[in-house]
């Protein structure tokens, strides 16, 4: 039986997101495939228990625009787009509208961002970098 805890203290639960980020980066270096599966799937269980207003706050705290607009894209598209509208959680959606269109940040700036929001290393590279390919996609497809 899965033991399940439930967090009274945001800065316990914000550091438990960071060192289960560190075992799954750490199991990658190290080549052990089970161990870093493991890792990252407690992490995406305890980032999952995120609360919407923390995960806003969190966003809110990074200090350049573009950054943060990125970041508040790739945090909504992971964890608040798949929720139909009745059970819409307004927080990321209003800090996402307010948000205009900044000019396009630095992957690896986006990429620290993201690391220090808790995700893991290995995760915010691949998160960073999907905008990039996308656009290499839609440029191939059109001299096509």
């Amino acid at each position: 039986m899965r033991k399940t805890i439930t967090y009274w203290n945001t800065a316990r639960h914000d550091m438990d997101i960071r060192l289960a980020a560190a075992e799954a980066d750490k199991a990658r270096a190290r080549g052990d495939e089970e161990a870093r599966h493991n890792a990252s799937r407690r992490w995406k269980r305890l980032i999952a228990k995120r609360e919407p207003g923390r995960w806003a706050k969190i966003v809110e705290s990074i200090r350049r625009d573009d950054v943060r607009e990125r970041v508040a894209n790739i945090v909504w598209w992971d964890w608040f787009a798949w929720r139909d509208v009745s059970d819409r959680w307004p927080h990321m959606d209003e800090l996402r509208d307010r948000m205009g269109r900044a000019r396009s940040p630095r992957r690896h700036d986006v990429l620290l961002a993201l690391v220090k929001i808790g995700y893991p290393r290995f995760l915010a590279d691949k998160r960073a970098s999907v905008e990039k390919s996308v656009r290499q996609k839609n440029r191939t497809a059109r001299r096509k």
